[in-house]
């Protein structure tokens, strides 16, 4: 069993880009890319002809959305290359995306703010290793979110989060939602892996 490349997350960060860039090229101007990151998680994973691939510092999966002739998809890639597009039975994560794209462009997530004040410092509180990146374009132009997980969280040792109901108001964090829930929904089928 021999071992392959240990890509990292400007190895996925490149093939999102040039994934969305045939995109635009095909004439497909509105897409959105949400960006699963948990620094420090490590994956292996077997890959064609028994070799393997493991993750590089930390396993990152992109997920792009976007509807081509009356068709919505959803395209995977990760540390080790790109999935086949899935056809979704429901539009409803890239409708909403298109109702709300522009909204989403102002919005920004408030930091978890304890009920308890917590005196501890913040250097000490135990810290969440996963975010999310959120990349679109649509005609109102280009736009990019970045979201730590806990701060959209209400449970934590340092008390309820004040800030919980005005972030899950937040188109971005219901579009995130939408996305989540979608994403769970398929098995997803790598394409032939092509080393960098």
């Amino acid at each position: 069993m021999g071992l392959q490349a240990q890509n990292d997350r400007a190895y996925v960060n490149r093939l999102t880009d040039e994934f969305t860039q045939k995109l635009t090229e095909r004439n497909i101007n509105d897409y959105v890319v949400t960006q699963h990151v948990c620094s420090g998680r490590i994956e292996m994973f077997k890959i064609d002809d028994g070799k393997m691939c493991v993750t590089k510092d930390t396993y990152v999966e992109s997920y792009i959305l976007w509807k081509e002739e009356d068709q919505t998809f959803l395209k995977k890639i990760d540390n080790c290359g790109l999935f086949h597009s899935i056809p979704l039975q429901d539009a409803a994560a890239y409708e909403f995306f298109m109702a709300n794209g522009k909204t989403m462009m102002g919005e920004e997530v408030l930091k978890y703010k304890s009920a308890s004040g917590g005196n501890e410092p913040a250097a000490r509180r135990t810290v969440q290793p996963c975010s999310r990146v959120l990349q679109w374009a649509m005609a109102e132009g280009v736009s990019k979110k970045e979201f730590n997980l806990f701060d959209i969280g209400n449970t934590s040792e340092e008390g309820k989060n004040l800030n919980y109901e005005a972030n899950q108001q937040l188109k971005l964090i219901q579009f995130q939602s939408l996305m989540d829930k979608e994403i769970e929904k398929h098995n997803y089928k790598r394409q032939e892996y092509k080393q960098k």
